[in-house]
């Protein structure tokens, strides 16, 4: 799991905001970020990412979640 901050100069975003994703380099992605990141609305799809940047900020081994494993139908 990837901890990253979000900045820029829109309203909101000024002092950085943290978020989880499990995407390896999404700073260099930004593609992603409206998927990635939740202060990004999806349905505000307009909304410019000029002038964001997001940037790595920690690297954990811990998963938010239990793999699962499921049987295989034989």
């Amino acid at each position: 799991m990837f901890v990253y901050k979000i900045s820029g100069r829109q309203p909101g975003f000024a002092d950085g905001l943290l978020f989880n994703s499990c995407v390896k380099d999404l700073q260099g992605h930004p593609e992603l970020w409206l998927d990635e990141c939740p202060y990004l609305h999806t349905s505000a799809s307009t909304m410019p990412t000029d002038g964001l940047r997001v940037e790595l900020v920690k690297v954990t081994e811990r998963a938010s979640a239990r793999p699962v494993s499921f049987a295989l139908a034989a």
